[in-house]
């Protein structure tokens, strides 16, 4: 299945972008405003060389759902004295507004993590510190005929693994129609180069379902082939002893070919089931 994903969820403050909504309209701030409060944080606390520009786009994108970083999050938090975790993931009672000032109960003060949110990173062994309900964005590119850069730390329990760029969420009817794989093996990646157009195009972000790792029945998978992170269709080449794999580039048009590896050789991640593209 290759289907473009709706960023729609209903349901009071049942969403990361209701929440923000929320504080925002708490505060009576317009989004130009707001986004003005969040950059002043950041620019005082800067992360390595990532600008910290915000405009009212990226507020209204925010609130529409769309995917916000960790670090956006826990400026937000800091910024208008609100609970890392209730903005993450509803969890506990949401703050209460006088005269434009928020207030939370004494109970969530003392829990907040706004000063220490979890570290949140995605290895083989799972996802740790992301939120229930919520499918990460990993720190990883894949490659459909350029080089993708990947970053790794290692994470909680001692396994490499790759941190956390952002949070997404879906309609849970629309995640099930797509798989029955329990959504701490879903995660998002983007996906760099044209060997794969028209069917997934540069700088579209893929669904992967870490808990599909045999190509039967053929589909697109990301995965290690020996060289560096792809994105292919694969399929087993029926009667092959040892068992093969054909990787097949969408796009012949640009030169690509489909080439085999020995099972033994790739290192599947998982089956691409939906697709996030801006075209």
């Amino acid at each position: 299945m290759n289907e473009s994903i709706p960023f729609v969820i209903v349901g009071a403050m049942e969403t990361v972008g209701s929440r923000i909504r929320f504080i925002r309209k708490g505060y009576r701030l317009t989004q130009e405003q707001f986004a003005a409060r969040v950059e002043e944080w950041l620019r005082a606390n800067p992360e390595g060389d990532r600008p910290d520009s915000l405009t009212r786009g990226a507020v209204g994108n925010w609130e529409r759902n769309e995917p916000i970083s960790n670090r956006n999050m826990r400026a937000i938090a800091i910024t208008f004295g609100v609970p890392y975790e209730w903005i993450t993931t509803g969890r506990g009672p949401a703050p209460t507004f006088d005269g434009g000032v928020a207030h939370v109960s004494d109970e969530a003060a003392s829990e907040d993590m706004a000063e220490t949110p979890p570290q949140m990173a995605v290895s083989a062994n799972g996802n740790h510190g992301v939120p229930k309900g919520m499918i990460p964005q990993v720190d990883v590119r894949i490659g459909m005929g350029l080089e993708a850069p990947a970053v790794e730390i290692v994470t909680p329990d001692g396994a490499m693994g790759h941190p956390v760029l952002a949070l997404w969420q879906f309609p849970p009817d629309f995640v099930r129609s797509l798989t029955r794989s329990p959504l701490n093996r879903l995660q998002l990646v983007e996906c760099i180069g044209d060997s794969m157009e028209p069917r997934v195009i540069n700088g579209d972000i893929a669904l992967i379902d870490t808990a599909q790792q045999i190509p039967s029945p053929p589909g697109i998978f990301a995965l290690w082939d020996g060289y560096g992170l792809t994105l292919k269709r694969l399929e087993i080449v029926p009667n092959s002893d040892p068992p093969v794999v054909r990787l097949i580039p969408a796009n012949r048009d640009g030169g690509y070919q489909p080439y085999e590896r020995e099972l033994s050789e790739v290192n599947i991640i998982g089956r691409m089931v939906a697709r996030v593209t801006k075209q």
